[in-house]
């Protein structure tokens, strides 16, 4: 996003015959909100988890909570285990969509974002799997996809081990990095010789909580070689660590502890070469029109 725009998740959804099952940390766009009941209409099985509150106390999900059950959708605020669930997944028939944005306008239209499409059957059936845990509040075991799930998740060691198995190059989109022990595996990159360039929006979107440590965090960085860059537009809301362009780690997780020790989160490893292609190619796009960080080192 934004250049795939609404209108890929409105034809899955249009063109689902069996079954539509969406977890969402955000799901306001009225247009989503209407395939999904044109959907449960013609007798697909449309189920629908959402993130009941922010960690701010706010709510954003509860007009589409009541559009869709009096359409016909079955709803369920997510696993209250969870402080937030801050996954962003579709099913669709024999299709998974891994997500780093929500299901709201703005994030087709102004942000950078990024799907990937599982067809991979093992991939699917744990998506599957993992929503079926959430809606009947009960244990799930991580396999092959990188889940956060409070102690239970298996998020924090995967994401270690890609950056520690970087041997060339790590390249990062991410709104933040809030989490010293990230932020530890960078600066171990960095001291063996890896290039590891960081892009983000700056300041934009943080909490005010989060700023002291962010920056904090990214000028360490920097002080050990780094390249940290900030893009405007569109605004960085992609969740992508591109390692050795090899590898790529896509999903819902922020470098933020919170999303490795209390929320629900969920990602996916990529190595195929296409997708791997189109990511780079974006990452380079971005970076390319980004300019250097606002922080200085001392």
């Amino acid at each position: 996003m934004p250049q795939a725009g609404i209108d890929s998740i409105l034809d899955v959804i249009g063109g689902a015959r069996q079954r539509v099952f969406v977890k969402m940390f955000k799901l306001t766009s009225e247009r989503i909100q209407q395939a999904l009941v044109a959907a449960a209409q013609r007798g697909v099985d449309v189920r629908v988890m959402l993130n009941p509150s922010r960690s701010d106390g706010s709510r954003a999900n509860d007009e589409a909570a009541e559009v869709l059950r009096q359409g016909g959708v079955r709803v369920e605020w997510t696993n209250p285990s969870f402080y937030v669930t801050h996954e962003k997944s579709m099913v669709a028939d024999e299709l998974a969509f891994i997500c780093t944005f929500n299901f709201a306008d703005k994030y087709f239209k102004k942000t950078r974002g990024y799907a990937v499409v599982c067809r991979n059957q093992e991939e699917v059936a744990e998506v599957v799997e993992g929503f079926e845990a959430d809606w009947e509040r009960r244990p799930f075991t991580p396999r092959r996809l990188v889940w956060s799930q409070a102690a239970e998740g298996n998020s924090r060691r995967r994401l270690h081990n890609l950056i520690e198995g970087a041997r060339q190059e790590i390249l990062i989109e991410n709104p933040k990095l809030v989490d010293q022990q990230i932020t530890e595996c960078l600066l171990t990159a960095l001291k063996r010789g890896v290039r590891v360039c960081f892009l983000s929006s700056g300041l934009k979107g943080l909490s005010e909580w989060d700023v002291a440590e962010n920056s904090a965090n990214l000028r360490q960085l920097l002080a050990h070689g780094a390249q940290v860059r900030e893009i405007k537009k569109p605004a960085m809301h992609a969740k992508l660590v591109l390692i050795d362009r090899k590898q790529a780690l896509v999903g819902s997780m922020n470098l933020d502890r919170s999303c490795f020790e209390l929320r629900r989160e969920l990602g996916v490893v990529v190595s195929h070469p296409v997708p791997l292609a189109d990511l780079l190619d974006t990452f380079q796009a971005d970076w390319a029109a980004s300019k250097p960080s606002h922080l200085t080192i001392d």
